[in-house]
């Protein structure tokens, strides 16, 4: 079908609860993703918050892109929940430039003090500035994601796709 990135999306919580769990996790993607490279594809890793919980100084993100190689395992940087744990995406994007190949561009809003994903555009984060630094450094997907609606879903994607296309 044309396709050569196949994304990790979640760790069920065995593969990420110790330091250890990271190691192994890392052991277990690069043996994968060396498979899939030789055969053409790409695997890259998508983020959420608890890749950012601190394992002797190190995130758990970290870990993993330290232990593993990088043609095997490429990123697809999910910027809202970097963002959601305090860590700057575009620190991100610079410190793995070469191994990331997506990025996740939503919009972050506060609801009852929780936060939420929105339409691109109605939230507080520098979504151009993510995408301006993906495309400097060669990320070639910029996939836009929105898990809650106050409307139609459709009327929201159409939203989204305008201002994604005027991002890029």
């Amino acid at each position: 079908i044309g396709n050569d990135l196949i994304i990790v999306p979640w760790l069920p919580e065995e593969f990420r609860t110790t330091k250890d769990d990271y190691l192994r996790t890392a052991e277990l993607l690069n043996g994968i993703g060396k498979k899939l490279y030789d055969r053409g594809f790409t695997l890259a890793y998508h983020n959420h918050d608890f890749e950012f919980n601190s394992f002797e100084g190190k995130t758990g993100l970290d870990i993993l892109f330290e232990h593993t190689e990088p043609n095997p395992l490429k990123m697809e940087l999910d910027c809202f929940w970097a963002t959601y744990t305090k860590h700057d995406p575009l620190d991100i994007i610079d410190k793995y430039a070469h191994r990331c190949v997506s990025l996740h561009i939503k919009d972050l809003q506060t609801n009852e003090d929780k936060p939420i994903s929105t339409e691109i555009g109605k939230g507080s984060l520098p979504l151009n500035e993510y995408v301006n630094k993906g495309k400097e450094v060669g990320v070639k997907w910029m996939i836009v994601e929105q898990e809650h609606f106050t409307k139609d879903p459709l009327e929201s994607a159409e939203e989204n796709a305008v201002a994604i296309r005027q991002m890029i």
